[in-house]
């Protein structure tokens, strides 16, 4: 880091009162390098000046570490959600090294940064690349945490619900918020309500809300349910009609995403063409976070959001990211858009075939 800027960092730390030492400190100044480099091919944080980056990420994220036990009898599993650029689950490892982490986000790039980032610090994480919706019905995921975090939160309700369903019972879901007001919780309650010193984030509110009850639903049966025949004849002609139905429909499942997919790619490449038509045919989007940046030009006049990719294929999840590439350049099968500035030529990045056998990045 530079003088000023590591005084800015420094200065935080006194008043959020943590102590690292000088390992731990140089850790953040990798981290701020990576992120830096990564960012400009990626677009992973968006523009930010190092102080910026300060504050806005890394003191911010290790506001979460007061909340947390220290004791070495206490090794908590925590799981940050929507961990994005690793915040706010990286810096909170660097300092508290011994705590179990698990990295979640749905962006395989980010995910891919995250990989890297956590072997340049030398950092034991896990790295999911998932929704967190899905990961939550996976048996190896619910109800295994004892903290979760999760930053930029819309609604508490939603962060609830999303959140909530990872914890033990009367495990600690930690947000990092603004100041709000629409606090209505059906399954935990508020423990702690920290705000973050003016001189690092104005108005940054830090929640730690328990889990106070397991996410039960009523049974349609009824107080009397199934008798055991009853129970076993229904397994049964579940079964039968699952052994027909099933493969057609998840057949029918992959052809609908794919034409969805196929629709998407259609808009994209018109919304590209139209850019083009108005540069009077000088130029197309420079690259893919052009395309993807929710401020800029494409998305404010020409797409209405993002679109996503969904292919119905079991290895890939549905996403909206998108990648540069060059003439010449090998797929590297992320299931993601692909993007070559030089034709403005937008495609899918994946080595599959479809439904009709058709090679996927041929559409």
């Amino acid at each position: 880091m530079k003088p000023d800027t590591l005084k800015v960092f420094l200065d935080g730390l006194k008043l959020l009162n943590i102590k690292l030492d000088e390992k731990q400190i140089e850790k953040f100044s990798v981290y701020l390098d990576e992120l830096k480099k990564w960012n400009q091919k990626f677009n992973l944080i968006g523009p930010a000046t190092d102080e910026e980056i300060i504050k806005r990420h890394f003191l911010d994220s290790l506001s979460v570490v007061p909340l947390l036990p220290t004791s070495n009898l206490q090794l908590p599993a925590i799981l940050d959600i929507g961990s994005g650029a690793g915040f706010p689950g990286i810096p909170i490892k660097i300092a508290l090294p011994d705590i179990s982490l698990t990295l979640l986000d749905s962006s395989k790039k980010k995910m891919e940064f995250l990989r890297h980032l956590c072997k340049k610090l030398d950092i034991k994480a896990e790295a999911i690349c998932g929704r967190a919706e899905i990961v939550a019905k996976m048996s190896t995921h619910q109800g295994k945490y004892d903290f979760a975090v999760a930053r930029a939160v819309a609604k508490l309700s939603t962060a609830e619900k999303l959140c909530l369903p990872f914890l033990k019972n009367g495990g600690i879901l930690i947000l990092q918020t603004g100041n709000r007001t629409d606090i209505n919780l059906k399954n935990g309650e508020i423990m702690e309500k920290f705000r973050l010193p003016e001189k690092i984030l104005p108005g940054r509110v830090v929640l730690s809300i328990r889990k106070t009850q397991p996410f039960l639903k009523k049974s349609p049966l009824g107080a009397a349910g199934f008798t055991l025949i009853e129970l076993m004849v229904v397994v049964a002609l579940i079964g039968i009609l699952a052994a027909i139905a099933i493969p057609k429909f998840a057949e029918m499942i992959r052809r609908t995403k794919q034409g969805k997919t196929k629709g998407e790619l259609g808009n994209l490449r018109s919304a590209i063409t139209l850019y083009y038509s108005d540069s009077e045919g000088m130029q197309y989007p420079q690259n893919a976070a052009a395309i993807s940046n929710e401020t800029g030009p494409m998305q404010t006049k020409y797409l209405s959001t993002m679109p996503a990719v969904k292919l119905g294929l079991n290895n890939y999840q549905e996403t909206t990211d998108i990648d540069d590439f060059n003439d010449g350049d090998a797929l590297t099968d992320l299931g993601n858009w692909g993007y070559i500035a030089s034709r403005g030529r937008v495609f899918v990045n994946c080595a599959q075939s479809d439904a009709k056998g058709e090679l996927i990045s041929s559409w």
